[in-house]
């Protein structure tokens, strides 16, 4: 598989890139923006879809009718209805409370939350491997079964920052 990851900026650029054809967010003015300005697009042989907190988008619009079958990939969500009383009330709050109060029923009943710590290294993978890029100014290649960069001495390199004395590992 390919990844591009880019700014947001960047992509807004993008001819031919799927644009939303709605207000999403807020410019730093307070305006309406019509930019993306956080989330994931993914581009399939059917169509496209755009992920974000709180928002997804599709084209064709018939793609959030699509039901998932028995032997295909199922995601569970973790949104709620409505937010509980006594959580902050800011933007990403209101968002990220569904993790939040999965975590704690997680503690509650000792079932597993529904993005647990594997979830979260993969797809916190991307962003690093994205700041790889960045950094050496050149493509990455990961291979996920030995976890680490391939082809790339310099950022392989950069994954590991030495450690301080007294610490190591044995």
């Amino acid at each position: 598989m390919v990844m591009h990851f880019m700014d947001s900026a960047t992509y807004h650029d993008l001819p031919d890139a799927p644009h939303p054809p709605l207000v999403w967010g807020r410019a730093a003015d307070g305006s309406a923006d019509k930019r993306m300005p956080n989330g994931s697009v993914f581009v399939g042989t059917e169509g496209w879809v755009i992920v974000n907190y709180g928002k997804v988008i599709t084209n064709p619009a018939s793609l959030m009718d699509s039901v998932v079958g028995p032997n295909e990939i199922h995601i569970p969500g973790s949104a709620l209805d409505k937010i509980p009383e006594g959580l902050p009330k800011g933007f990403q709050q209101a968002l990220t409370a569904g993790h939040h109060q999965d975590w704690i029923r997680a503690i509650r009943t000792g079932t597993p939350v529904v993005d647990d710590i594997e979830s979260a290294f993969r797809s916190d993978m991307v962003s690093q491997l994205a700041d790889l890029c960045i950094r050496t100014g050149e493509p990455v290649k990961w291979d996920p079964v030995k976890e680490t960069v391939i082809g790339n001495d310099t950022a392989r390199a950069m994954m590991r920052k030495p450690m301080r004395a007294p610490w190591g590992v044995s």
